[in-house]
């Protein structure tokens, strides 16, 4: 729906593409940590990543189409820098890391930290909601969706015993909620 309005009034309006963003570097840096040389048994968490950075990169696409030239300078350097960022955790992790548990660590603490940005971006839109007491800018479904990822995936985690998942899942799991709970008041 938010995307569908964008189109329909041919701008961005006051929707955050940070969010967007966010997702797609998520999506890559988690993509990179389940490759095969990075970690084992992780192919369920590859081909969800690589799905969703699919699907960032199309909404980050229409950002791009829809938004002043300020933000798609942004959106496009945000872009280039998730592909560069990534191209380099993957090259030295296989050329410089000897060691599964050293590419898994290079390749895990980044990931964390970009789930925690990413599931603390919508921090900026809740601040919006409640300085205008109106939740028109932070889309139902996006925050229901942050919340039902995150608890997913800190599933998968406690499944799998693996922290850097579970971690930063969990703070995801937490942050979610709050969207949800600013939702219901608002």
């Amino acid at each position: 729906p938010t995307f569908w309005r964008i189109y329909k009034n041919k701008s961005v309006e006051k929707f955050s593409w940070l969010p967007y963003a966010t997702g797609l570097l998520y999506a890559a840096y988690w993509g990179c940590y389940a490759l095969p040389f990075i970690t084992e048994h992780n192919m369920l968490l590859f081909t969800v990543s690589v799905a969703q950075a699919v699907l960032e990169l199309i909404y980050l696409i229409i950002f791009l189409v829809y938004s002043s030239p300020k933000q798609r300078a942004s959106v496009a350097g945000t872009i280039f820098g998730v592909a560069a960022s990534v191209a380099a955790t993957i090259a030295v992790a296989k050329s410089a890391m000897h060691k599964r548990p050293e590419r898994c660590m290079f390749a895990g603490l980044p990931a964390a930290i970009v789930t925690v940005a990413m599931y603390a971006s919508p921090l900026t839109v809740m601040r919006l909601v409640i300085k205008t007491k109106s939740v028109e800018y932070m889309p139902f479904l996006l925050s229901f969706s942050i919340f039902v990822n995150s608890v997913a995936w800190t599933i998968y985690g406690v499944l799998q015993l693996d922290y850097f998942i579970l971690i930063s899942e969990g703070l995801g799991a937490i942050l979610g909620t709050s969207q949800l709970v600013l939702y219901a008041l608002y």
